[in-house]
């Protein structure tokens, strides 16, 4: 069963708006709610928050993102688990236009070494042309200059060169209850040149990632 919120999300979607966001380029990820429904938000500080995200069924659920800090804002993306093995995510998001269907793309994750890369294409700037882009494990200085964690992920855009056009890292407190990971867009990826479902699928991809490495952390504590 479902919950009540995932359950309405499909329906919101479609009369939602890919118009424009409200990512800063540079934020933060905090914990808004746990005891009353797992809920994050994201922004320079915690009490100025851009956008809320929402877990209804906990860590090992569904993920919804919010175009504003409330979840009464129109719904940005849905992700749900593509198949049981978890080697892919189906995004969710408004269509283009009012009246079409919803855009569906997806988050795929590989092995790359000892770690997973997280892969999605979409189309970008203009052109519409669609562009790979993939998280990686990193340890480069756009990372470190996050002030935080000095290893972290970078997301690369494969068709330009590798260009990093966003990281992420935890936070050095990593299990605090109020910060968790730091996030910035950079180079291309700042400049809004490649669109807004791009930012949407950096962000929405960036916060999977984060909910899946907290499972990871999970079972590695329930196994031990």
């Amino acid at each position: 069963m479902g919950s009540a919120e995932s359950k309405q999300i499909e329906g919101r979607l479609l009369t939602s708006s890919l118009g424009k966001t409200n990512f800063n380029k540079s934020f933060n990820l905090y914990y808004e709610s746990i005891r009353h429904g797992l809920k994050f938000v994201i922004g320079e500080h915690k009490n100025e928050p851009s956008n809320i995200i929402s877990l209804p069924g906990g860590w090992y659920g569904d993920l919804i993102l919010y175009n504003g800090p409330n979840i009464d804002s129109e719904p940005l993306a849905a992700v749900k688990y593509g198949n049981k093995m978890g080697t892919f995510d189906e995004v969710r998001l408004p269509p283009e236009e009012p009246g079409q269907g919803l855009i569906k793309e997806e988050i795929r994750c590989r092995r790359n070494g000892m770690n997973f890369a997280y892969t999605f294409a979409v189309p970008v700037g203009e052109s519409g042309y669609p562009e790979k882009f993939e998280w990686r494990s990193s340890k480069t200085e756009e990372v470190k200059e996050l002030g935080e964690m000095s290893r972290g992920w970078k997301l690369v855009r494969l068709n330009h060169g590798d260009e990093v056009v966003a990281v992420w890292s935890w936070t050095r407190l990593r299990w605090t209850v109020n910060k968790g990971a730091a996030f910035k867009f950079t180079n291309s990826g700042a400049t809004g040149e490649l669109g807004n479902v791009f930012a949407i699928m950096a962000v929405t991809s960036f916060i999977r990632h984060y909910q899946k490495e907290i499972q990871a952390s999970i079972n590695a504590g329930a196994a031990a």
